[in-house]
């Protein structure tokens, strides 16, 4: 697994909208590198550890 995901991927692996990752990206929950304009991404240790925060899909599609 790569060591960062596209928000879109990140959506898909905790099981949210792609809308949803932008509010908690926005609100500071989740952290995101800006490598220039449209080419964002988040590391897959911060999706990591808010799945294991959370419950269901997302953490069974992350830890594993």
């Amino acid at each position: 697994m790569n060591e960062f995901v596209t928000p879109k991927q990140a959506a898909e692996i905790l099981g949210i909208s792609l809308r949803k990752v932008w509010v908690l990206i926005r609100e500071g929950k989740l952290p995101v590198l800006d490598f220039g304009p449209r080419s964002r991404r988040i590391p897959v240790a911060a999706l990591v550890e808010m799945a294991k925060r959370g419950t269901g899909m997302a953490r069974e599609k992350v830890t594993k």
